[in-house]
């Protein structure tokens, strides 16, 4: 790498909410046995100083001797002089629509690798649309939702698709995410802010993605994957419902990057969330119709912005989760593909075969997300021989393909299994 780079990584937005567990993570993976320079970054030198003093009472170490970076997302020249600093920046600052461009921008011109937590598809699709060919330049790697959203489903994706030894017709994910304690609130509002925002804006993603796939014209798919928003599976006993953000739209773009970059047949992706029964799933599908235009106006926006925890019934809140209620939660995505045993061009038959990934973890908002995040981070430092050959703004499935993270996830308690 660059020798005047000072840092392999750094962590911007460390006095955030996901901020402070990824330094809990730092810390974890650094008395693991992993090897990496670091530092953080934020808009104030005090209250980095109290996070890590904080932190430093929590874990008995003396963290006084981190290195403190001062940054701005309203001073680009100072989150250039960050990424001049940096191999790896990982930007913890959302909403990412209103507060992340900045820093992608930084990163794509100053070759720095730029990875995030975004589970925005118009963010996404904007930095694609906007910094590829900056980024390829450059030699930046800019990968964005490199968390819970979407490194399980997208990566986990391109992993069965990899072990299948047959052809690939379709790759379903579904999520079921549990708790303990179902009183608590699970989400930050910070997680809250940037889902609201999204919906508001939502409108704008149709032309962005049109723009974005002008040039995909996959062909007709042998057997083609029926669509029902609602049913109930026996791969996975359970009810659920289509989402088709982030996931969803995260393996879309991996798939389109196949066809378009790699001239391979893209398969087909959905992307699910299971429920415990029917009556839960209508519930939740009603409720989501009725949030997401409420979000259409800006008084509704308002109200969701100011009373996060009234209108998510509980699930999110100003204040957060404690650390011992996000332990309580757990998440397994079950990844269905299903395919052919023998490989040709065409097939006349329905599919025959099917294979089937489990990924789970503990704390999905938070927990499980700073160490997918992390060893995402590590992966690119550590092999950057098996990342794409050109820089460029990539989804998890392509930029990861074919490294080890799986390897390291499973080594850091987010398991990755095929059952078949």
């Amino acid at each position: 790498m660059e020798p005047h780079r000072k840092y392999d990584i750094v962590i911007f937005g460390a006095t955030s909410f996901t901020g402070k567990y990824l330094v809990h993570e730092v810390l974890k993976a650094l008395s693991n046995g992993d090897k990496f320079s670091w530092a953080i970054a934020a808009r104030s030198v005090e209250k980095m100083e109290e996070l890590l003093h904080s932190i430093g009472k929590d874990t008995g170490k003396d963290l006084s001797a981190v290195d403190k970076i001062i940054a701005d997302v309203f001073n680009p020249p100072s989150l250039v002089a960050m990424a001049k600093q940096a191999h790896v920046i990982l930007n913890c600052v959302g909403p990412y629509m209103q507060w992340g461009e900045a820093v992608v921008k930084a990163c794509s011109e100053e070759g720095t690798h730029h990875l995030d937590l975004s589970g925005e598809p118009l963010f996404l699709g904007r930095m694609e649309q906007k910094y590829s060919a900056v980024a390829e330049d450059s030699g930046a790697y800019i990968v964005g939702a490199c968390g819970f959203d979407s490194i399980p489903s997208d990566y986990g994706a391109s992993y069965i698709q990899q072990n299948f030894e047959g052809d690939v017709n379709s790759i379903e994910s579904f999520v079921d995410i549990g708790s303990d304690n179902s009183s608590v609130s699970t989400l930050h509002y910070g997680t809250w802010h940037s889902g609201v925002l999204m919906m508001h804006r939502i409108r704008e993603l149709l032309p962005l993605r049109r723009q974005i796939a002008q040039d995909y014209h996959p062909p007709k798919p042998s057997y083609k994957l029926p669509f029902r928003p609602i049913q109930y599976r026996s791969e996975i006993n359970s009810w659920c419902m289509f989402v088709p953000f982030p996931d969803g739209d995260v393996m879309e773009r991996t798939q389109r990057y196949a066809f378009v970059k790699e001239k391979r047949k893209p398969v087909q992706t959905r992307a699910y969330i299971q429920f415990p029964s029917l009556l839960t799933t209508l519930f939740v599908l009603i409720g989501s119709f009725f949030l997401g235009l409420f979000a259409q106006f800006k008084f509704g926006l308002r109200l969701l912005e100011k009373y996060p925890k009234l209108f998510s019934l509980g699930y999110a809140s100003h204040e957060g989760p404690s650390v011992e209620d996000m332990n309580k939660t757990k998440f397994t995505f079950t990844l269905v593909a299903k395919g052919w045993s023998e490989k040709k061009e065409h097939h006349d038959e329905p599919p025959n075969k099917v294979k089937i990934l489990k990924v789970r973890g503990t704390n999905p908002a938070y927990g499980g997300t700073v160490t997918l995040f992390l060893q995402a981070a590590i992966t690119i430092i550590s092999e950057r021989e098996r990342m794409p050959s050109k820089g460029g703004v990539y989804s998890p499935g392509v930029a990861f393909a074919r490294t080890t993270l799986i390897d390291r996830l499973n080594r850091n308690g987010v398991t990755f299994s095929l059952q078949k």
